[in-house]
């Protein structure tokens, strides 16, 4: 069977929170918490109110307190309650009287529970307890698992907690220069919108913000008020106080690099101003607006005292300064340049530089003051270059070094000045090249081109002397052309100026205008020399200069033809069969034929397959089937075949082959068979 015990039970608990500055009300409904506490012990409760604004709790609000249990026992599912503990406030701990709270059939269960203290903050009621069971005197763990508790918080209407308005107001700089600017800044919490700005601003401003200053030139004071957001508490003032220093008075620093100098000198004037917001202007012998810091060139246009006043003035007050330059008749001058240098300069062989040169008496001086009126020439190395007393004017290609020198003379009195241009000593560089280049193993000869290109900084006519092979490093052609293994080329006699001329030993070109020359030649290598080592050699000659260049040791390689020998014959070969078991040919001579000088043994025989079915060769006086030839070549041996009476007629052809020396030969014997009829004679 079921038993089930139900009991509602109000706990009276009660809270004091706050100060009452609003008497704004928020309706809370009732919340309910259920948990399900230890076997026994202590526990807390907790109660959720922070989706409502803060409210005051009052001492005398009740809680409820409900609990219930449930557990099972051979089917039997049994629920208890127990009555309820008289009412207690926020510091009321105690333990409150046992009840009877169910039983299994006949044992009772006493539960016990007594609330150590209630308190509310950050919107959460904490609910702490201390709790026990018993059954028959003893804890039943079972009953104990199936506990439930509940406490429910009241609802109704709750007086709402307002607090007073905050205002935080500052200045990123309370002391500032004059002239100078801050920002002010501000936010604010329990306020309504807007805040007023009072003192020396105005107008309404957001409850939070920051605005800039502008330029100040005294001192400010800046009042925000912020009023309460429950329309009755005080409201929020702040005032800010900025303190702005005073104007500096200007100060006027001013020099000049030069206060004596001649006419047509220049000199610089410098300065520096401090002071507040001050404006400078030039007077006296300049003018205009200036800057606080600066440099400007000045020439005085006459002789005498030239002033210069810097006058600058600021809410600080004025400053001025002045420098004096004296300016006095020019000195006599004279100056001359090469390429803008005043030497010396040195460049290459037949280059040109522009000679530049002014001076005291030039136009620009001697058109604005007459009486300083002169004359000047230019000369190099002693003789006229130009005239006139400023000017510029090119060298022209240069041999050799030159002093270019200007003399004046004039009203001021002389003046001269010179400039020295070295010039470089001429060069010359051949370069000798062939091409193609004959590829390793090349024998016998081979044609390629040689070209000689000549380069530096040498002019004129050029004389080329170019050896097909000369191993002589000289420069010097007459020491090449005595070295036998150079040779002579083709005299300057027989070789007209601006021509060329060829022989054996190589090509000779007499003051010919190219830079460049290139000649085909056909190198060749003669037997019995062993490998041919050639080296192209050139000399060139120009402007009293000389240069050489070969090609390398060596560079152009050619073997020697190689060595071998042909087989000739002497005629044909003919037999004529008859009755006779053998017919025997005719003879005939062959010959071993020399080339690139071939001296090895050579052996000759007979190839079988052109011959005849049983027939047989022959050589020499012995008849032997081959034959062995040596040195000296030519040579020749006899040759015949004979051949069985079988032998069908018709034409056969016989190859003898030579064999010597690496290398070998045939010779191709055409034969001939016929038949022959037997004679008869008288007897």
């Amino acid at each position: 069977m079921k038993k089930i015990y139900l009991i509602l039970i109000p706990l009276a608990l009660a809270a004091a929170f706050g100060m009452a500055q609003a008497q704004t009300s928020v309706s809370i409904p009732a919340i309910t918490t259920t948990i399900q506490p230890l076997y026994s012990g202590p526990g807390t409760a907790t109660i959720d109110l922070r989706s409502y604004p803060e409210v005051i709790i009052p001492a005398s609000t009740r809680l409820s307190y409900y609990s219930y249990s449930l557990y099972e026992d051979g089917g039997n599912l049994a629920a208890a309650g127990f009555g309820s503990p008289p009412f207690f406030n926020m510091n009321f701990a105690g333990t409150l009287l046992n009840s009877r709270c169910g039983d299994d059939g006949g044992t009772p269960y006493w539960c016990f529970i007594s609330i150590n203290g209630v308190s509310y903050q950050n919107k959460i009621l904490t609910i702490n307890y201390q709790w026990r069971h018993t059954k028959g005197g003893g804890v039943d763990d079972r009953f104990a698992s199936g506990m439930k508790l509940q406490f429910t918080f009241p609802g109704g209407n709750y007086q709402q907690v307002v607090q007073p308005p905050t205002l935080t107001f500052t200045a990123d700089n309370t002391n500032i220069p004059y002239g100078g600017a801050t920002t002010l800044r501000w936010s604010s919490a329990n306020t309504v919108s807007p805040c007023v700005a009072s003192g020396d601003w105005s107008g309404t401003k957001p409850i939070a913000g920051a605005e800039n200053t502008g330029t100040l030139t005294s001192n400010k004071n800046y009042i925000l008020t912020c009023l309460a957001q429950d329309g009755t508490s005080a409201p929020a003032i702040k005032t800010v106080n900025i303190n702005v220093a005073p104007p500096v008075p200007p100060s006027v620093s001013l020099s000049a690099s030069r206060t004596d100098i001649r006419l047509g000198e220049s000199s610089t004037l410098s300065w520096d101003v401090t002071g507040t917001n001050v404006s400078c202007s030039a007077s006296g012998a300049w003018s205009g607006g200036k800057s606080t810091t600066g440099s400007q060139s000045v020439t005085p246009p006459s002789v005498g005292n030239h002033t210069y006043t810097l006058g600058c003035s600021g809410p600080g007050g004025n400053d001025s300064k002045s420098r004096t330059i004296t300016v006095s008749d020019p000195l006599p001058s004279a100056d001359i340049k090469a390429s803008g240098s005043d030497g010396p300069i040195s460049i290459g062989y037949y280059q040109s530089e522009t000679i530049s040169w002014t001076s005291v008496y030039a136009p620009q001086l001697g058109s604005q003051f007459p009486q300083y009126s002169g004359s000047c020439s230019v000369s190099k190395d002693g003789t006229l270059f130009a005239p006139g007393t400023s000017g510029n004017q090119s060298t022209g290609p240069l041999q050799s070094s030159q002093t270019y020198s200007i003399s004046c003379t004039g009203a001021l009195g002389s003046a001269s000045d010179s400039v020295r241009v070295n010039v470089a000593a001429p060069t010359l560089s051949v370069a000798l090249s062939a091409n193609p280049l004959p590829p390793p193993g090349t024998a016998s000869s081979y044609t390629t081109t040689l070209t000689a290109n000549t380069s530096g900084t040498a002019i004129g006519k050029i004389n080329y002397s170019l050896w097909w092979s000369c191993p002589n490093p000289t420069d010097h052609v007459n020491v090449a052309e005595n070295d036998n293994r150079c040779g002579p080329l083709p005299s300057s006699a027989s070789t007209p100026s601006g021509t060329c001329s060829e022989n054996s030993n190589g090509v000779k070109c007499e003051a010919v205008n190219s830079p460049s020359l290139s000649r085909p030649h056909t190198f060749t290598c003669s037997a019995g020399g062993g490998t041919c080592n050639f080296r192209p050699k050139v000399i060139t000659e120009r402007d009293s200069l000389s240069a050489t260049n070969a090609i390398g040791t060596p560079l152009l390689t050619i073997l020697e033809p190689p060595r071998y020998f042909t087989l000739s014959k002497s005629g044909n070969l003919e037999a004529g069969v008859s009755v006779n078991p053998l017919a025997e040919s005719n003879k005939i001579q062959i010959t071993v034929n020399p080339l690139n000088l071939f001296d090895a043994n050579v052996g000759l025989s007979v190839e079988p397959a052109g011959m005849p079915a049983g027939g047989t060769a022959y050589f020499g006086t012995s008849g032997a089937s081959t034959a062995n030839l040596s040195a000296p070549y030519p040579k020749t041996v006899d040759f015949w075949v004979t051949i069985p009476r079988t032998t069908a007629t018709g034409g056969y052809t016989i190859r003898i082959r030579g064999t010597g020396g690496g290398v070998s030969d045939t010779v191709n014997i055409p034969l001939n068979v016929i038949e022959r009829l037997p004679e008869f004679r008288e007897i």
